[in-house]
């Protein structure tokens, strides 16, 4: 009955009530149902592969975070029936009922951010924008080379990003001039090269041979690159080493002390294992 009076009619008229089951809360532990939502409940709609989760909350006291809550909770409610039905696509419609005793509720809703300072900004439908594009895919596989390369410096990376699964990377990269020179005086260049050999199928090797025919300059810049990287990795070797040098010399006063324990003092194993945290073996 309360969702025939709040839902729209349209989504009121898709639905096919006859699926509408409540579901299991228990995903999100006791004190999530609390918090988040008191019921929930899901429904088929009609001939189409769509699950629709209601969500009724209750709530006496204001919260300006309770759109981030509620989210949330809805986001734990999709992936769990998104990883039971694989083949659906799975929407959640929240209803809060609130009764407390500050009335009006004080917060904006659903947008926390829609009163104080950008109540009076010019354009109106700014947050509605902001809302509706929270979700980004930028598909660069799908994007014509002159486009990523009218982006300056960030299309350089969006360029090697694009053609780093390419086999054939010397017809790419060696057979445009245009590139090579625009490469020589790009600041990313060489954490771009280096990216062909971290994350493509191209060796260090076959790089600098390439590099050495087609532009000198960027196979020194390479050079220099690798020789950094390399630094880095050596300097992060050495920290854990120490690291876990440190952690032997732990497990091995740890077992001297057991041995003694267990030696001189006749103490009951048990005991020196739990006290040692030395495994029994």
């Amino acid at each position: 009955v309360f969702l025939d009076i709040y839902l729209d009619e349209d989504i009121h008229q898709a639905i096919d009530w006859t699926t509408f089951t409540p579901c299991d809360t228990s995903f999100m532990g006791v004190r999530g149902r609390q918090l988040y939502a008191d019921v929930l409940y899901s429904a088929q709609v009609k001939d189409k592969e769509i699950e629709v989760l209601f969500m009724l909350n209750h709530e006496r006291k204001p919260d300006d975070l309770l759109l981030l809550k509620i989210d949330e909770y809805a986001l734990g409610a999709m992936r769990r029936s998104m990883c039971q039905k694989p083949n659906k696509s799975v929407f959640v419609l929240s209803f809060t009922l609130y009764n407390g005793l500050q009335r009006p509720y004080p917060y904006a809703y659903p947008y926390r951010y829609a009163h104080g300072h950008l109540a009076n900004c010019k354009e109106a439908n700014l947050i509605d924008k902001l809302v509706l594009r929270r979700h980004n895919l930028i598909d660069i596989s799908i994007f014509h080379d002159a486009l990523l390369t009218s982006h300056g410096d960030v299309g350089i990376v969006e360029l090697f990003m694009k053609h780093v699964n390419d086999v054939d990377i010397a017809t790419w990269l060696g057979g445009n001039k245009k590139m090579i020179d625009r490469l020589e005086h790009s600041k990313h260049v060489e954490r771009s090269l280096y990216y062909l050999v971290e994350a493509g199928h191209h060796k260090m090797k076959e790089l600098l041979t390439l590099l050495e025919k087609v532009s000198p300059k960027l196979k020194e810049k390479m050079l220099t690159t690798r020789q950094q990287i390399e630094k880095e990795a050596l300097q992060a070797g050495i920290q854990q080493g120490m690291q876990e040098g440190i952690q032997q010399g732990i497990q091995q006063r740890d077992w001297e002390i057991a041995r003694q324990m267990l030696l001189q003092l006749r103490i009951d194993m048990d005991l020196v294992q739990r006290a040692t945290g030395v495994r029994r073996e």
